[in-house]
């Protein structure tokens, strides 16, 4: 929601679906669909990653034998598992939107360099 606030795409307040997350709806399409949508898409996946650290780092502080530690653990772990399924390139999960962003094909020569 907050990146296309910041690309001027009008969206709608979010829904909350328990246990899953949360979903938006875009007002009006962008002017350029494909750049916005692109750097929403990627955008994502780069901030969700870090939602189950914080109840992780707080499992692991806390007595992992505590009730308050073993809640903190299943949270994290639930977030975990969430995150690598919204990951899945399949529409309308996260993965899809952001698998489908255009890539240079430079990008391949990078990862070969690095694969080396």
């Amino acid at each position: 929601m907050v990146a296309a606030e910041i690309e001027g795409v009008p969206v709608t307040a979010p829904n909350f679906i328990p246990g899953f997350g949360a979903y938006i709806m875009l007002k009006a399409q962008p002017r350029d669909a494909q750049e916005t949508e692109s750097i929403i898409a990627i955008e994502v996946p780069c901030l969700e990653r870090w939602y189950p650290w914080p109840p992780f780092g707080l499992a692991t502080l806390a007595a992992p034998d505590t009730k308050l530690g073993l809640l903190l653990a299943v949270v994290a772990g639930y977030s975990f598992f969430f995150n690598a399924i919204n990951m899945i390139p399949y529409s309308p999960l996260d993965g899809a939107a952001a698998s489908s962003v255009p890539v240079s094909k430079w990008v391949n020569v990078v990862g070969l360099a690095d694969a080396g």
